[in-house]
């Protein structure tokens, strides 16, 4: 089974590093593939080495906790298409018993927020977050198109093919597959569905997950994945079935050691 630990925290402390990196919008003429085109971009710029961080004997990276953002605001470091400039954004940073998170409530925006996080996945295999879900898509099924919306979802993009195509995974808190479901619908560039939670069982409680995704990488795509991936993505969306889907998010951390697996339990295709 997947391992999931309920109202707990991977620790932050002297052995974390933490990732932030602030960058100005691009323009993106690919509708589908920008949130990839901004990582593949952020990817070029300043960033911290991989021989920092070995220098440094980390055994965890921390890529957002949400507490250096402000209260209210959109989370800093992220980023999103150009053309979503003017699209209400679904996120925003709030706080409770002193601990601040980023929720999101989509009505349809589908805006999805990007970071570049060029992590060493041989050194930090896995990835732990938290989320909870308060609102479910009606009738959400990540294996079709008219259906394919998520209450959460945590993207990893491994690389991107010709410095466009993503390849990529997304953990998603699916309304209808089953846990330990693994899908992708046909065509370039879409990303493999492993489905972390399902349904109402545990709606509004925060849920910590922690995953290989080196495996998921060899059990999905074949073969080994890049020694560094491109970055991470975020999306809560609801526009396929218009309808509404509310989750937070938090504590988003690469691991070097953990007792987990890909979270992949059964491989469905669209039928």
């Amino acid at each position: 089974m997947v391992e999931i630990v309920v109202d707990s925290q991977p620790a932050i402390g002297e052995n974390t590093l933490m990732c932030d990196r602030t960058l100005p919008h691009i323009h993106f003429p690919c509708l589908y593939c920008f949130v990839f085109v901004v990582l593949f971009e952020m990817a070029i710029l300043p960033s911290i080495s991989q021989a920092e961080i070995k220098n440094l004997h980390l055994n965890t990276v921390l890529i957002d906790d949400f507490e250096l953002s402000e209260v209210g605001k959109l989370p800093s470091g992220w980023k999103w298409k150009n053309s979503d400039n003017d699209v209400e954004k679904p996120y925003i940073v709030k706080s409770h018993d002193q601990n601040k998170f980023l929720s999101a409530k989509d009505h349809g925006q589908s805006v999805i927020l990007a970071k570049h996080s060029a992590i060493d996945i041989q050194r930090y295999p896995y990835i732990s977050f938290r989320w909870r879900a308060h609102a479910l898509p009606s009738g959400g099924d990540e294996r079709y198109g008219d259906t394919n919306d998520s209450a959460a979802a945590v993207y990893i993009i491994y690389k991107m093919k010709f410095g466009l195509i993503p390849v990529s995974i997304k953990y998603v808190w699916s309304s209808t597959l089953s846990v330990g479901t693994a899908t992708k619908r046909d065509g370039t560039g879409r990303p493999w569905n492993i489905v972390a939670d399902t349904g109402r069982t545990y709606m509004s409680e925060w849920r910590t997950h922690i995953f290989d995704i080196y495996s998921a990488y060899e059990e999905t795509f074949g073969g080994k994945p890049p020694r560094k991936i491109v970055g991470i993505a975020i999306l809560s969306d609801a526009n396929a079935t218009d309808s509404t889907a509310y989750a937070d998010y938090d504590d988003i951390i690469f691991l070097s050691d953990a007792e987990a697996h890909s979270g992949i339990e059964e491989i469905l295709r669209e039928k």
